[in-house]
């Protein structure tokens, strides 16, 4: 299963408002303003996949962590085919976003602002986008923030 997520003028103007160090995922946003998001149950079919993508020109893509084979499928990806910019999503703890680091993630995705993941992340050099979520279904996830 594909689905595309688009940016929003919203993310446009939140990177004008917050310091946004200019890094590759920004570039590619800037150039693409799409990120095709795979769930990949059989790791065979990533390559299949990042070809076609590629082929077509759009050589970024977010592999979420919805099935056990995704870390998988994306150290074939990047192992492979290099060239294609690839991430993970759906990042839930720190735990995921070392596993997504280690496979060979490009940036992290995650289901609404998670402070840990974000600042692991940070620190490991790896852009990092908490998703915006409806409040019902980001809250049991959330984290508290403090100023």
């Amino acid at each position: 299963m594909v689905v595309c997520t688009f940016l929003s003028s919203n993310c446009i103007e939140l990177e004008r408002t917050v310091e946004v160090h200019e890094t590759s995922i920004n570039e590619a946003l800037r150039r693409w303003r799409i990120i095709p998001v795979i769930v990949i149950e059989d790791p065979k079919n990533a390559l299949p996949l990042a070809g076609a993508l590629l082929s077509g020109g759009l050589p970024i893509a977010e592999i979420t962590l919805r099935t056990p084979k995704a870390l998988e499928a994306l150290r074939r990806i990047k192992g492979e085919q290099p060239e294609m910019f690839a991430g993970c999503g759906t990042v839930l703890n720190v735990e995921q976003a070392r596993q997504a680091k280690e496979a060979g993630a490009e940036f992290v995705i995650s289901p609404g602002f998670k402070r840990d993941v974000v600042d692991y992340c940070l620190e490991q050099g790896m852009p990092v986008f908490p998703a915006s979520q409806p409040r019902q279904r980001s809250k049991p996830f959330s984290t508290p923030v403090s100023d």
